[in-house]
């Protein structure tokens, strides 16, 4: 979101669904959220940038995105945070 000069609220005031700052916030620090707060999120963040994302290329802790280390760390309650597209909001 750095590189594209956008912040949160522009999110927020982009999307024609219900989405707070807490989720937006929420995504940028890296913590999981759920399919359909991934999804308000995507389609917010397609209007504001004008550009076309899929949902891999906003967060890396998908079940498409998993390696095997990774599937390891989830089954032991560990979160794979500081990755994907919304960890660079405010870097």
């Amino acid at each position: 979101m750095a590189e594209k000069g956008l912040k949160s609220h522009d999110l927020v005031a982009a999307s024609t669904e219900q989405i707070t700052h807490k989720m937006v916030s929420r995504g940028c620090k890296g913590r999981r959220l759920t399919r359909n707060v991934q999804g308000k999120l995507l389609r917010a963040l397609n209007t504001a940038s004008g550009n076309t994302y899929v949902l891999s290329d906003l967060f890396a802790y998908g079940k498409r995105n998993m390696n095997e280390r990774t599937r390891a760390q989830a089954q032991r309650g560990r979160d794979r945070e500081g990755e994907g597209f919304f960890y660079d909001c405010f870097q």
